[in-house]
């Protein structure tokens, strides 16, 4: 809706908006009322369980640890960069080692959460 050649090309002057305003209340009521807007997921949710599992050191030199605060069944699952799935050594309780350099994915999954994180082997 810009035709204007002033410096400002990337924003609707007030008329604009008044405009615009006035079309969506008047003549197309019906999109400020449409039974798509209820209920509609317009983005991601926030992690409700903040600290509830730590995933350290980040970036490490081959050895991850895994903790969670509560005894949750966790099912956990390495990825390469490619997303191809990788078996790590398992060398402890919750703890795992990846021999090779490299950005790795894991994927913690239990029946209330599900996360992903980005760990680097140096």
């Amino acid at each position: 809706m810009d035709y204007s050649d002033q410096d400002c090309q990337n924003s609707f002057t007030q008329g604009q908006t008044l405009i615009m305003r006035s079309v969506l209340e008047n003549e197309r009521i019906g999109l400020l009322n449409s039974p798509a807007l209820s209920n509609c997921v317009v983005g991601l949710t926030e992690n409700n369980q903040p600290n509830t599992i730590s995933i350290y050191p980040n970036p490490t030199n081959g050895i991850i640890n895994i903790s969670s605060l509560k005894n949750m069944d966790l099912k956990i699952t390495f990825y390469n960069s490619l997303g191809e799935q990788i078996q790590p050594i398992i060398i402890g309780d919750n703890q795992y080692q990846i021999n090779k350099q490299g950005i790795y994915f894991i994927s913690i999954q239990s029946n209330t959460l599900s996360i992903t994180e980005k760990i680097i082997i140096q």
